[in-house]
């Protein structure tokens, strides 16, 4: 629940990590973080990737196979010509005991003002530095307040190299690299499935544009993420369901989504 609105003045950093200026906010002051929404919330997301999955009737059934009936000591399961039991789940080649159905409900549904608020809920706590921290994120010592604004010239980043430089000079760079040294690779049999590594999270970096070319540069950073501010979601905010990321805004995005979402609040 949203209980007033709150001005805030947060410094404007340049390419260089400089101060270039300042842009004021309004931000709307929450009694409390809803961290059973968000949990909810991306529950809800995550499920709707799931697909409706099934098994034939006549799955395990593609052998002639009849009982031999009553008075040969053995048990009354379908056989086939051999001798071998056939269909049953105990048997080679047999159906499942309780296979998976369509009828399965994977969607979780979640309403659209519940989904509204913990979205906002999750944004807001990329504003406060115990939320931030307490997801394992580095905050250089240089960023004085969250969320931490660059100029808009860091959306017009065409090479990952720029877009590095000018987050290591604010000294964002610390926990690129602690995602990178936090990159596991799986065992068994998903390296061979395109899904080998584990990446933790880093950096969250919105931009106003959908065409900003740093779309593509910052892609090859290690837990970096970079969304048009329209696109923002659960998954991104909250990854896990644990609210809080590092969130870097350009300064229009940032203006974009105080207009949009913000202010709307209460």
């Amino acid at each position: 629940m949203m209980q007033s609105l709150e001005k805030r003045a947060l410094p404007v950093f340049d390419l260089t990590g400089s101060q270039s200026g300042t842009v004021e906010i309004t931000l709307p002051k929450p009694v409390s973080i809803r961290d059973d929404l968000i949990i909810r919330a991306w529950i809800a997301s995550q499920s709707r990737a799931a697909q409706p999955q099934g098994r034939s009737p006549e799955a395990g059934r593609g052998v002639s196979a009849i009982s031999w009936g009553t008075g040969r000591g053995i048990s009354r399961v379908p056989r086939m010509e051999t001798g071998r039991a056939a269909f049953i789940s105990s048997a080679k080649g047999g159906h499942l005991a309780h296979p998976p159905t369509v009828e399965e409900k994977y969607k979780k549904s979640m309403n659209e003002k519940e989904m509204a608020l913990a979205r906002l809920h999750a944004l807001l706590s990329a504003f406060f530095e115990e939320k931030v921290r307490a997801r394992g994120h580095v905050i250089p010592e240089k960023v004085k307040a969250l969320p931490i604004v660059l100029d808009n010239k860091i959306e017009d980043s065409a090479k990952t190299v720029e877009v590095y430089t000018a987050l290591s000079n604010l000294g964002l760079n610390a926990d690129i690299e602690r995602a990178k040294k936090g990159t596991k690779i799986k065992s068994g049999r998903a390296k061979m499935r395109g899904r080998g590594r584990r990446v933790p999270k880093s950096l969250l970096i919105v931009v106003s544009r959908k065409d900003a070319p740093i779309l593509k540069a910052a892609k090859n950073m290690p837990g970096v993420e970079v969304k048009y501010y329209k696109e923002l979601g659960i998954p991104a905010l909250a990854p896990g369901g644990q609210a809080g990321r590092l969130t870097i805004w350009s300064e229009n995005a940032l203006q974009e989504v105080e207009k949009e979402w913000l202010t709307k609040a209460l």
